[in-house]
């Protein structure tokens, strides 16, 4: 979304405690912290938003035996206390369905290269 976007990444890739936090002019601050891993069943994340307001989600990608291949979902789930969070999980879908869209063809297409 904002490729000028400061990015720091840290601790052991795809394992607990695996850090990812950004800092920028669109896309504000804010962390991601993975929690639990399941091998080929999940990624539990806590997501944090620092600026322009503060919020906590918990991110998940479940993956499932699909007949082609697998099924991921992602969800995400956080309690909305202020009016600003509640309008934003009301439009969440139409200001951010596009970049779910976009992150899961791209875990998709980042995985089938893997895969051969």
């Amino acid at each position: 979304m904002e490729p000028s976007a400061k990015v720091t990444v840290s601790g052991p890739i795809g394992k607990e405690g695996h850090m990812y936090k950004w800092t920028g002019d669109k896309t504000g601050e804010g962390q991601m912290k993975i929690t639990q891993v399941v091998p080929f069943s999940l990624v539990d994340i806590d997501l944090n938003f620092i600026k322009p307001f503060e919020s906590k989600a918990d991110t998940k990608f479940t993956i499932e035996p699909a007949a082609s291949g697998n099924k991921v979902t992602w969800a995400m789930n956080g309690e909305n206390k202020s009016i600003i969070e509640r309008w934003f999980g009301l439009t969440m879908d139409e200001m951010i369905g596009k970049d779910f869209e976009s992150g899961l063809a791209n875990l998709k297409e980042i995985s089938e290269k893997q895969k051969n």
